[in-house]
C-alpha cells in the first residue's frame, strides 16, 4: 500500500512478527536473505511509500545487506535490531509495536 510505511526484513518469520505486532503502522516485506539486492521494480514500489525501515539482522551480513537498500531508496533508513533479529527481540519481551513506531519516527525526522 502506498499510504503505509514498509518494514523490510531478511526473514519471513521476522516479517510475520512485524505484521502481527505493528500492521496498523506498516506493511512488512521479507527479502528472504541479506544477499538479495534491490531490483528496479521493487525499488519503484518501495520509493512510493512514506518510509522504509530496513530491519535486517544485527550482524555483519545484515549490515552489508541493508546498505544497498538504503542507497537505492531515498526514503529508506537502516533500523538495526537491538538483538540478533526481530524475533529475538520479541522473545526477549521487547515491544515490537513501540520499537517500530520509534523507527518510523526516526525515519520521518531525517
Amino acid at each position: 500500500r502506498r499510504d503505509k510505511a514498509v518494514v523490510l526484513t531478511e526473514g519471513v518469520f521476522d516479517a510475520l512478527t512485524v505484521g502481527q505486532e505493528a500492521s496498523d503502522q506498516c506493511d512488512a516485506v521479507a527479502t528472504g536473505s541479506a544477499g538479495v539486492a534491490p531490483r528496479p521494480e521493487w525499488a519503484a514500489r518501495l520509493t512510493a511509500t512514506p518510509a522504509v525501515l530496513v530491519v535486517f539482522d544485527a550482524d555483519d551480513p545484515g549490515d552489508k545487506g541493508a546498505a544497498p537498500w538504503v542507497d537505492a531508496l531515498p526514503n529508506a533508513t537502516r533500523w538495526r535490531p537491538g538483538r540478533g533479529d526481530i524475533n529475538e527481540m520479541a522473545l526477549a519481551g521487547v515491544g515490537i509495536h513501540g520499537w517500530v513506531a520509534r523507527g518510523l519516527d526516526h525515519a520521518r525526522s531525517r
